[in-house]
Formats: C-alpha cells, structure tokens, sequence
C-alpha cells in the first residue's frame, strides 16, 4: 500500500510541476490591453485570466502531492 501512495504523490509532483511550467510559459506570452493573446499558427485565441486558473491547479496538485507523499511516510 505505501508503494501505490508513494507512486501517486510522485504522479501528483509530477503533473504539478508540469502545471507550473505551463503556467509561466503562458504567463509570458505577449498578451495585449484586453487581455488576449491570438496565435496565428495555429489559430487560437489565449487569455491572460487562464493564467491564475493554470497557477491555482499547479498549487493544488503540489500540495497534494506532498500530502500523499507525507502520509505515504507515517
């Protein structure tokens, strides 16, 4: 059973450093007055608010990875 819970906070570690890097590579795109970034390539349309929703998920996924990653320790 610690093997599994071990495992997932390391899942949880994982996709929560993933989250943060997408994070701040979004949070650098050149955003105009309004808020928006529009990608011509590939014809998409970002959103700087996207940005703190990317930031809480990253902060959420962290802390419960190192919850797991604690209780798989007790």
């Amino acid at each position: 059973m610690k093997k599994v819970s071990l495992l997932s906070s390391i899942i949880f570690l994982i996709a929560g450093a993933g989250m943060t890097w997408f994070s701040i590579k979004r949070s650098l795109l050149p955003y105009n007055d309004e808020g928006r970034y529009f990608d011509s390539v590939n014809g998409v349309s970002y959103t700087e608010q996207a940005v703190i929703a990317y930031g809480f998920l990253a902060a959420v996924l962290i802390v419960i990875g190192l919850i797991s990653f604690w209780w798989s320790r007790k």
